[in-house]
């Protein structure tokens, strides 16, 4: 579901404008998109854990692993952004 806002917004004037919210947003093409609620403690655990596992394997190619709460922008136009809720990325 897009998220109420006038016209497509930059990576980051989504992250400043995340910051008001309660719920979980993606920006896809410039435009907010709702994602899922928040997850049980036992889904944060399987998080964890993969995270854990993909680690060592993350930082010996020079990359690292995040979860929750970190934004991820991608493409070159910058209006692409995922913030992880339910998975881990290697970045």
């Amino acid at each position: 579901m897009l998220a109420p806002h006038a016209s497509p917004m930059a990576a980051a004037d989504f992250l400043e404008w995340m910051v008001a919210r309660d719920d979980r947003y993606d920006l896809v093409r410039g435009l907010p998109l709702r994602m899922m609620a928040g997850a049980t403690q036992s889904h944060n655990v399987v998080v964890g854990n993969m995270a854990d596992a993909m680690r060592f394997g993350a930082n010996a190619c020079g990359r690292r692993t995040t979860s929750s709460d970190t934004a991820v922008i991608t493409g070159s136009a910058g209006r692409t952004a995922a913030v992880p809720d339910d998975k881990t990325r290697l970045v």
